[in-house]
Formats: structure tokens, sequence, C-alpha cells
């Protein structure tokens, strides 16, 4: 611009979610949390008391109706200063990658202290349809009364059904499509498990351990090192976070995770023990040993997390702490990522087999049949190659599970990602075709089926 601000034109692709909803849901949640509202929907509002101390893009315009002069929905944002993390994290020190991950921690526990009256996500009042439904927020949160959530559940219970509801509707429209028996299958199946999973909800639900993290609260839910921009000069002052797009206001047990830029190490072991180097260190092959010491800067940055987040945060720490068995099919539910119910089929035999250690009353509202089991021990096996191919990939191209990298190492990653691609499809040549290995890859494109 001419004030020698830059500007970033942000357009929704086709998949990122509902038309209009999207858009309007992502300018609310900047507006919201970071800056005090001064021009929104073309119309002066008061100012208001900023509720964080975030810094995210300053919103200057945004239209979430396609039908205007350019076409389609988009938000005209202000450029956040600094760089990339990503440009920086490989060469910061251990000092100052812990200073980030304190500085990230600090972040976290502002959202986690903003506690919703509903489920949802958030909107600006007279951006949502005439007659929608919504809840208000309270005057503590929104003293000008311009936001809401909507549309708006009040209690676990209705919103995790309501939630199971949106994916069976989603499965059974896609039985009309034309799909191959084997997937027809999944689906019908799959519609099963869903209707388990709406019966075992209120049980859930109604855990200690779930109730005490069930607030509603506001979370970032992508922080790779893409989206967060430091100075270009201190790696650890965060200039801002980018990315707010589908971060709804849901319970803290499922909102609250470790941030996408540290990575698990194997065999990590949590408490307050400090990550060492194995007693054989000495012993080991040079190639073993750089793992070995790989491997423990991952755990002690892992650590760190961990501890800042148990000292500063206590409320996200006591989410994290939530039973996996008790989550998990929370999350399941509205994840169904290549036709797979694996994911869904395990939790829910999980819960199963662990009903009474769970101090669960009564009996599971569901079982399984031996068919059912075997079925599902041979189509696990299948899921977690498919996993553990996904994280040799991603881990082997510095990437995420979305296959996010830095656009000045686009090329490199991209050609680096066609080679692991070829020599994968070689290796599987004696027991798959090539179109079957390709669109096994976890990073193919459509394109490399005609190479």
């Amino acid at each position: 611009m001419d004030d020698k601000r830059q500007l970033i034109a942000k357009f929704p692709c086709s998949n990122a979610g509902p038309p209009h909803y999207t858009t309007a849901s992502e300018v609310a949640t900047l507006e919201f949390s970071m800056y005090p509202v001064l021009h929104v929907l073309h119309l002066q509002r008061p100012d208001f008391r900023s509720r964080t101390s975030i810094r995210v893009p300053k919103v200057l315009d945004w239209d979430s109706n396609s039908a205007n002069p350019i076409g389609a929905e988009y938000i005209f944002l202000e450029k956040v200063n600094g760089v990339p993390l990503s440009e920086k994290w490989n060469f910061a020190s251990d000092v100052d990658q812990c200073k980030i991950i304190d500085r990230v921690v600090e972040m976290e526990m502002e959202l986690a202290g903003l506690h919703f009256p509903a489920y949802g996500s958030l909107y600006l009042r007279d951006s949502l349809p005439h007659g929608s439904s919504h809840c208000l927020l309270d005057s503590s949160l929104d003293p000008s009364g311009s936001f809401c959530i909507g549309p708006s559940w009040t209690t676990l219970t209705a919103f995790a059904i309501a939630k199971v509801d949106q994916e069976i509707s989603r499965a059974r429209f896609h039985q009309h499509d034309e799909l191959d028996p084997k997937h027809h299958q999944s689906l019908e199946e799959h519609i099963r498990l869903l209707e388990y999973t709406k019966r075992l909800i209120p049980t859930l639900a109604s855990h200690p351990m779930i109730a005490r993290s069930s607030s509603s609260i506001l979370w970032h839910i992508d922080l790779h090192l893409g989206n967060i921009f430091v100075s270009n000069d201190d790696s650890t002052i965060i200039e801002g976070i980018i990315d707010w797009q589908s971060c709804p206001v849901s319970p803290m047990f499922l909102q609250c995770r470790v941030p996408a830029f540290l990575k698990r190490p194997n065999d990590y072991v949590k408490g307050n023990n400090a990550p060492e180097l194995p007693e054989d260190f000495d012993r080991l092959d040079t190639i073993q040993q750089q793992r070995a010491i790989l491997e423990k800067s991952l755990a002690t940055r892992w650590k760190m997390y961990e501890m800042y987040t148990f000292i500063k945060n206590e409320e996200a720490y006591n989410a994290l702490e939530v039973d996996r068995r008790l989550w998990e099919p929370f999350a399941r539910c509205g994840e169904w990522s290549g036709y797979s119910s694996v994911p869904l089929r395990s939790c829910l035999i999980r819960v199963l087999n662990d009903w009474g250690r769970l101090a669960f009353a009564g009996e599971c509202p569901y079982t399984f049949t031996k068919t059912d089991l075997r079925k599902h021990e041979e189509e696990l096996k299948q899921h977690q190659d498919r996993v553990y191919l996904q994280a040799l990939a991603r881990d082997q191209l510095s990437t995420n599970d979305e296959g996010w990298v830095p656009i000045p190492e686009w090329d490199s990653v991209r050609a680096e990602n066609q080679d692991l691609l070829d020599m994968f499809v070689d290796t599987m040549a004696d027991e798959m075709s090539k179109e079957d290995a390709m669109k096994m890859w976890p990073f193919y494109e459509e394109a490399s089926l005609e190479t």
C-alpha cells in the first residue's frame, strides 16, 4: 500500500467449509480476541478493551457473500510483522527455543481463560442470517454486544450428538454417490458406528474427568511453524499468529493439544524426569548416536511445553491429561478420512473392553461380534501401515499431516516428495499396481499418475 504496509488477500478454498459461515467466523474470531473492534461490516462501532495480548492480522475489509464485484468471498488483512518461525526455528539456540515455547504457553493461557457460554463458532451478530439460532455472550466477554456463538449448544451432550448427527447426514448423502460396493459397505458400517457413538455420548459426558475439562474455549488448532511469526531480529518475540480459519469454540478437552511445531519423540516418558541419552550411547554407531541426540532434543522441547503448561496453565494441562478412552470418541466421530472407520471403531472397542475399569455403571450400550473383531484386526493392521507411511513421509519431508512447507522450500520439497514416491512405487511393485501405490502415498498429486 502507499504507506508501505503490506496487504494479504485471503480467499477460501472450495473445501474450507460452508460458504459465508467460514469467512464470517474467521473474521469474528480475529476481531473478538485480539483487537478492539473499530470497523465491522462497514459500520462504525465504539471501541472496547482488547481481550488478549495476542497479535493477529488486522482485518481491513471483508465480504462473505460471493455475489460481489470480485466474485468470491474474501478477507483483506494487514500483514503481520516479522517472519515465519519456520525460517528461524532450526537456527535458534536451545535457550531461545525454550523461550518461544514459553511464549506460546502464555498465549494459550490467555485463551484458556476465556470461557464461553456455549459451544459452536464465533460470529458477529449482524453477520448471521435473520432468524439463525445463536447464543449471546456475557457482558464481561462482550460489553458491546457485537458477538455471538452460532449455531450453539449449551450442553456437551447436545453439542456432541449434533456433531454425530451431522456426520450421519454426510454419510447418508454419500450413499447416493457412484461408489464401488466396498465403499458402500463402509458407509453403512460407519453409520452404524456413529449410532453406537450417539448412544455412548451421554455416559462419556457425565464422567468427572470429562466434566472437569468441558469448558467452552477458543483455541488455535494448527500452530505449525508457518503460522507463528517472530521478529526477524529476535526469534523469541512473537509478532503474530495467523490462520484462524475454522477455529471453533469447543470443549477444552477437545481443543487443547501440543502445538504442531513440536514433535513427540518415540518412547516419550511423561513426568518431571529430564530426557537423557541412552546408557549405551558410547557403544552406538554414528547414525544411531545422531538419532539418539535428535530424540533427546525432541523430548526436551516436548518436556518444556509439558512443564510450562503444568505451571502456567493448569486447566489446559488437566485437559491434556484426560484419559484417551474418554475423549477419543468425541474426536473420532468427525473424522472419516479415506472411507476408513478404523479409528472410530478402535476407540469404541477400547471403551467396551474397559467399561468396568472406567467405572461406568450398567452395561455398554453396544457390542461387537467375534466376526466384527476379527475383521477389525485385519483392517487395523492396514490402517497402521498407512499411518506409519504417513509419519515416515512427513518426517522425511519435514512437513505436517497436511503437507505444509515454507514457500522458499516448496520446489525442493516437492522434488524430494516425487523421489520418495517413485521409490515407494518401485518397492511395492510386486504387491500392488502403480496407481494403487501412488494413491496410498500421503502426498501424491493426481498429475503424477500420468508420468
